[in-house]
């Protein structure tokens, strides 16, 4: 399976919609706040970003960490443009 190179910008909207549908019934959208991904260098399972747990600390991060993981599989994180 091929993935998707989606900014960073994409990813968040993506992990967003994500919890949103698989959220537990508990636990609002708005009390998760997710930090920015950040690109590294290919891991050994092929993965170019990661994304910090949430900043808030809620009783679903396990939650959000499994949404997170099931994205980083799916999705590279584009290259930042070179500024000049």
């Amino acid at each position: 399976m091929s993935k998707k190179v989606l900014t960073v910008e994409q990813i968040l909207s993506e992990i967003v919609k994500r919890m949103q549908k698989d959220q537990p019934p508990d636990e609002l959208a708005e009390a998760v706040v997710l930090s920015m991904p950040i690109i590294h260098p290919l891991d050994v399972k092929g993965r170019n970003w990661d994304i910090a747990e949430t900043r808030k600390d809620t009783a679903h991060n396990s939650h959000v960490r499994r949404v997170v993981e099931e994205a980083r599989f799916e999705f590279y994180l584009s290259r930042p443009l070179a500024t000049s």
